[in-house]
């Protein structure tokens, strides 16, 4: 998969309008007016960004980015192993101050574009902010 499949899918199969948007740190695609369908944003509507790494197949950055805002830029302490780990999951985005920068590892290596609009959805739904 390339990331001109997944833009494909998502203006083909999901009917989606999307966009390139070039800032100093890379290229950016950006998917335009999304109502999020489930989870703690549920009916949200968002743009989300994912990085374009130029790479084949596709291997995304482990980031996706977010406008509005959704989350706060607190810092969250979980409790891993029995041991108090905080981290800072959501941070300020270089697209621009209306993003946010959501650092999220995905799963598996996408295979088709199904599978990683999946992982990105799922980022917005399981969300503990």
């Amino acid at each position: 998969m390339t990331i001109e499949d997944f833009k494909r899918f998502i203006n083909h199969e999901l009917n989606l309008s999307t966009r390139w948007e070039t800032v100093a740190d890379g290229q950016y695609l950006i998917i335009e007016n999304y109502k999020l369908p489930a989870g703690p944003y549920e009916g949200s509507l968002v743009s989300i960004a994912i990085k374009n790494t130029n790479t084949v197949p596709f291997c995304p950055h482990p980031s996706v980015h977010v406008s509005p805002h959704l989350a706060s830029f607190k810092r969250i302490t979980k409790n891993v192993n029995g041991r108090n780990v905080t981290a800072r999951n959501v941070l300020k985005s270089k697209i621009g101050v209306e993003w946010q920068y959501w650092s999220r590892r995905f799963i598996n290596q996408p295979a088709t574009p199904q599978d990683l609009w999946t992982q990105l959805l799922y980022t917005f739904i399981e969300d503990i902010n």
